[in-house]
């Protein structure tokens, strides 16, 4: 039954086009928090929601990771799964010193990806490629300048691609994977044990977002009034239940350095 009250209400003030208005006035200086506040960025998202991406609040449970990166002097990121390019522009803007290789495989992941480093002025140090195997991997460790950060969401292709076995350059990377037990269940233990002998690995887990990540809603009085069911569609990764991560550091190397 729809709710009778909806029609007495202005358009500009029921709660999805209010909050909507909001967003996109807020990102007229780019994203709104988080470690890339005030990158500039696209109206579209090739994996999950745009929006968490926009206010600052995806993968919130990386944030203190990110921070951790910016002290260890990487000189090369090796993104995989790049998408649009959160992470691929977003760490060229902090690592002002570091080249960035990202792979993407989808064709509009590509698209927005290079308009992404466009609307950054990032043309000179992002390198946007194709799908990665653990060839062309090996092949981009080998020309990369050291230390080296791998960000790896290969939806379930971190099976093949995170390998020391096969690549043995990754034994002296810095590694950022997300898991896809929900596609190959236990694979975080098999990521795990391959690395156990050359990096100390710390596990994350996904974190619930509450109403409190929606930064905006401390600055706008309307907002602070919503029940938190309109906010969440803003907040929602759109990710199944149980998440993780893995943050790998080599042992010949710190987080310190």
């Amino acid at each position: 039954m729809k709710n009778p009250l909806r029609h007495l209400i202005p358009r500009h003030l029921r709660p999805y086009n209010y909050l909507q208005s909001l967003i996109t006035e807020a990102v007229r200086d780019g994203i709104v928090s988080g470690p890339f506040q005030g990158m500039s960025y696209v109206d579209q998202a090739v994996c999950g929601s745009l929006y968490p991406k926009l206010l600052g609040t995806y993968e919130r449970e990386l944030h203190p990771i990110i921070l951790e990166i910016m002290k260890i002097g990487i000189r090369t990121v090796i993104d995989i799964g790049a998408a649009e390019g959160y992470y691929a522009c977003g760490l060229a803007r902090r690592l002002p010193d570091a080249k960035i290789i990202a792979f993407e495989a989808d064709l509009k992941g590509r698209y927005l990806l290079e308009r992404n480093i466009a609307l950054n002025c990032l043309e000179d140090r992002v390198t946007v490629r194709g799908f990665c195997d653990a060839p062309l991997l090996t092949g981009a460790l080998e020309r990369a300048n050291q230390p080296v950060l791998i960000i790896c969401d290969a939806e379930g292709n971190e099976y093949d691609l995170l390998s020391p076995l096969n690549v043995p350059a990754l034994r002296d990377c810095w590694v950022l994977v997300e898991l896809h037990d929900f596609l190959l269940p236990g694979i975080t233990d098999i990521i795990k044990k391959r690395f156990a002998a050359t990096h100390k690995v710390n596990e994350i887990q996904a974190q619930l977002r509450t109403r409190n990540d929606f930064q905006l809603a401390s600055k706008d009085r309307y907002v602070k009034w919503l029940p938190s069911r309109y906010l969440d569609i803003y907040l929602s990764e759109l990710r199944p239940q149980g998440m993780r991560w893995l943050w790998m550091i080599p042992m010949n190397g710190s987080s310190d350095s």
